[in-house]
């Protein structure tokens, strides 16, 4: 009888955990979805001033550089 109200207090704890920690995410998901819409209309308050052309242009340079994404010949090497 102990072993299995143990087994159930165990099992409501882990519940309860389980729970709160899906209740934990799920409120700073939508949280930080309208803090970063927020920001978002911050920062396009920002670029509408006069100096926005430059910061379009800036904001186009290119960040991958020329070299990423080349094939490189390899030689396969056998073991044994």
């Amino acid at each position: 009888m102990v072993g299995l109200l143990q087994f159930l207090l165990t099992l409501f704890l882990v519940v309860v955990l389980t729970v709160a920690i899906l209740g934990y995410s799920l409120i700073r998901k939508v949280t930080g979805f309208f803090s970063n819409n927020r920001t978002e209309k911050q920062n396009h308050n920002r670029t509408s001033a006069p100096d926005s052309s430059y910061q379009k242009e800036k904001s186009r340079k290119k960040i991958i550089g020329d070299d990423e994404g080349e094939y490189v010949d390899y030689e396969e090497i056998e073991e044994g």
